[in-house]
């Protein structure tokens, strides 16, 4: 049962900006910041001359034009920080739809799943693109060395053709590793990684795409050329669309990463004191 409580006590808090209104007895006494948001508690910032008592009633929006939030807070803690004190609360009286709304807010911040999937499908997409080329550049100098023609698709290609087509394989399938979710979790830097990765793959289709449409190929009409040369323009759209949502929501990422990273060291933490009063009970 002792487990069970420590476990509980462990939440995940984020961050919120705004402030809140503080009511004693029902009347408005004073506006504080908010620190941290949980499912079951917050954290207040009071200055250090104002005494609230162990249980008041706070008020909040957690967006400009949402539904004001009533809670009925009791005081766990009070910490000396800079900025003042830090009142720990927990959530003692707050309605369903209250509770409801502080929940999709704490979830929402938290899903980092929707850029994730963005870039990581990207680099999937690029990886299904490099091994698709390498099979035509392979054909196309199978062809070139035996004479028994030419490829369909491009002439004949160089040598450093080759070699950057195998860069951008390479590249593509380290994108791919390194914005799996299971890789991403272990720190910001490894999506950083895929997203530097992705802008070399972005500037190699856009040459790619330049080049197909400075030789005229769009003017052959032939199906399986168009067919190609369109999933390459979806490709690039995709991918520059990837890159510019991974970048706009790196800020967020980084912020959740250290926040879940915080919140696992604390459960371990307290795991282990757990433990130890467990070895000096016994």
């Amino acid at each position: 049962m002792a487990n069970g409580d420590q476990q509980k006590r462990v939440v995940l808090r984020v961050p919120v900006a705004t402030t809140a209104a503080i009511y004693l007895k029902g009347e408005f006494y004073k506006r504080f910041k908010l620190a941290d948001l949980s499912t079951d508690g917050l954290s207040v910032l009071t200055g250090s001359s104002d005494v609230l008592p162990d249980k008041f009633e706070i008020r909040f929006r957690l967006r400009r034009f949402s539904r004001t939030i009533r809670i009925v807070l009791e005081v766990k803690n009070r910490i000396s920080v800079s900025e003042g004190v830090r009142l720990g609360c927990v959530f003692s009286e707050i309605s369903d739809s209250d509770k409801k709304r502080v929940n999709k807010y704490i979830y929402n911040f938290v899903d980092i799943s929707f850029p994730e999937q963005a870039v990581n499908f990207a680099a999937f997409l690029c990886v299904i693109d490099a091994s698709f080329r390498l099979l035509l550049y392979s054909i196309n100098s199978y062809y070139s060395a035996t004479d028994l023609g030419r490829s369909s698709f491009v002439p004949a290609l160089s040598n450093f053709t080759g070699i950057t087509l195998v860069f951008y394989a390479f590249l593509a399938c380290l994108a791919f590793i390194f914005s799996s979710p299971s890789i991403i979790s272990k720190g910001r830097l490894n999506f950083i990684f895929s997203l530097f990765l992705l802008g070399y793959a972005f500037l190699f289709l856009i040459i790619k795409n330049f080049i197909c449409w400075k030789e005229g190929l769009w003017n052959l009409n032939y199906l399986y050329t168009n067919m190609f040369l369109v999933s390459q323009l979806f490709l690039v759209f995709y991918l520059g669309f990837a890159i510019v949502i991974g970048t706009f929501f790196l800020k967020k990422i980084t912020l959740t990463l250290d926040i879940i990273k915080q919140e696992l060291a604390a459960l371990k933490l307290r795991l282990v004191q757990l433990k130890f009063l467990r070895k000096k009970q016994n």
